[in-house]
């Protein structure tokens, strides 16, 4: 063991540019600095439904149909009638943290609902829904983003089976909203997510039947991640302000929509 001493994350002068002599020091008491491994940004599904007679999943990849990966979603994650009546908002409000001190914003890139539960048929938006992300726990908090819904927006293939009975789909959402605004929410921040029916008979269908959370995990969910973990909390959001927004379609921290977050960091 030579008798000098090693550089030290301790006395911080193991940091920054090393000189040839540090180096050789460093090797001979086989003292390095800490390896710094850079992070990827990575999207994870966190659900909010515990799910039916099939638990619905999360992590990196989902059971719930993301129509932008292909392949087809399971059955049996919800479960029960679900009535989108128009004049109406789901909502709930979210708060993500994480325990490895990451300070950078994160995207909800996508909300899953139920799918419907005719057995054939192609339901789509009329141009009436939308989805919006407000400050705070009161949907009539200071907007954030807000996307419309193209008309032509498709709900479900029923008869490709994309989702299954009692499925759950992923509603994906666009980099930028209709205002071209990006969306950037800040770990430890209390939000809420509206999704808005602006009209009644929204879909062109037989029915206006979704299928609601047979149950949630409550009031948070964590998420393993490389660098340790992320926790999504919810709680029932206030309605308030005019309009559509005022007035809740029924979902809250118990069941209703809005059963699982796309996340992205």
């Amino acid at each position: 063991m030579p008798n000098y001493r090693i550089p030290s994350n301790g006395d911080d002068d193991a940091n920054g540019m090393w000189k040839l002599n540090a180096v050789q020091r460093a090797r001979e008491g086989d003292e390095w600095p800490d390896p710094h491994i850079p992070y990827t940004p990575t999207t994870y599904y966190i659900p909010r439904a515990s799910g039916g007679s099939t638990a619905l999943t999360g992590g990196t990849s989902t059971n719930a149909y993301v129509h932008s990966l292909g392949g087809t979603g399971t059955g049996g994650v919800t479960g029960g009638s679900w009535n989108y009546g128009g004049y109406n908002t789901d909502a709930i409000s979210f708060m993500t943290t994480n325990n490895f001190g990451i300070t950078s914003s994160y995207q909800v890139t996508g909300i899953g609902f139920g799918s419907f539960n005719n057995a054939t048929g192609y339901f789509g938006n009329n141009g009436a829904m939308a989805i919006q992300i407000v400050a705070g726990t009161n949907t009539n908090g200071s907007g954030l983003w807000y996307w419309d819904l193209p008309n032509n927006w498709m709900i479900e293939w029923r008869g490709q089976q994309a989702t299954g009975m009692d499925g759950c789909q992923v509603m994906e959402l666009p980099a930028q909203d209709t205002y071209g605004n990006t969306m950037s929410l800040q770990f430890g921040t209390w939000y809420t997510a509206l999704l808005m029916w602006h009209v009644p008979n929204i879909f062109a269908a037989v029915s206006n039947y979704s299928t609601q959370s047979a149950g949630t995990h409550g009031s948070s969910y964590t998420q393993a991640v490389p660098a340790g973990n992320i926790t999504m909390n919810w709680q029932s959001s206030t309605f308030s302000g005019t309009g559509t927004r005022a007035t809740s379609n029924g979902t809250d921290l118990n069941g209703g929509q809005l059963q699982l977050f796309r996340v992205h960091f």
